[in-house]
């Protein structure tokens, strides 16, 4: 039987043990869950293969890059807010604390015809760490 001491250290001894360091690409294709209801052609487990313009975006989004500006310039309709859903999951998985999200309007673009939302199937993942 180990004793209390041998016990308390261990648990401390995990506790400050480090996560490994994740990319946000890394994250998205092991946590990350398309949902069907998204609307995506593609639902179940992200796949970097199915965008792979976007996984150098998210390298340099991550933590670990020595980037710390980042500027994306896109056409439309080519996962913007998948990168930052993405982000979001990251953020919150990896890299706990305060953060605020601003998004200019809900309503939609009316040169678009449609607005998309895509955050829902991201948060099965980390719905305990939201608060």
């Amino acid at each position: 039987m180990a004793s209390g001491a041998a016990v308390l250290f261990g648990a401390l001894a995990l506790g400050l043990t480090r996560p490994p360091v994740m990319t946000v690409a890394e994250w998205a294709e092991k946590e990350r869950k398309v949902a069907a209801e998204s609307g995506s052609p593609f639902p179940g487990d992200w796949s970097n293969d199915l965008v792979p313009y976007a996984v150098e975006i998210m390298e340099c989004l991550s933590f670990s890059h020595p980037c710390r500006s980042v500027t994306l310039k896109k056409s439309h309709q080519i996962s913007g807010t998948e990168l930052g859903v993405n982000l979001f999951g990251y953020l919150v998985d990896q890299h706990p604390g305060p953060m605020a999200i601003v998004l200019p309007t809900i309503f939609p673009n009316p040169r678009s015809g449609s607005m998309g939302y895509a955050g829902h199937d991201t948060l099965d993942s980390i719905s305990g760490r939201i608060g």
